[in-house]
């Protein structure tokens, strides 16, 4: 599991981040959890427990939707670079394993 450690001890695990940018994307806690195949109350559960990491709240809950805060917009910001970035790092490493299995071959034309 890959956690990122923030001051004073807390850590923000990909699982958070995850979860976070569902709940952003799907504007509703329900349709989220659906998407992510786990129960509302969990999923509201780990947002809860990013917010207090972090010290902040990023998203401002009505009955039907949620809309992420100033907090929220800048942090998701960030999350979604992260993930890419690391979505692009196990790209990378997967690359490095094929070519360290495959074959290259050279050819030359002649004239």
């Amino acid at each position: 599991m890959i956690a990122i450690i923030l001051p004073y001890g807390d850590a923000v695990l990909l699982r958070h981040i995850r979860y976070l940018l569902a709940v952003s994307d799907h504007g509703n806690f329900t349709r989220a959890a659906e998407a992510l195949h786990v129960s509302q109350p969990a999923l509201s559960q780990q947002i809860r427990q990013l917010e207090s990491s972090l010290g902040v709240q990023l998203f401002d809950r009505t009955r039907r939707s949620v809309v992420p805060t100033d907090a929220g917009r800048v942090y998701l910001d960030h999350a979604r670079r992260c993930l890419l970035e690391l979505e692009a790092g196990k790209r990378a490493l997967n690359d490095v394993s094929d070519l360290s299995r495959g074959q290259l071959r050279l050819g030359r034309r002649c004239k």
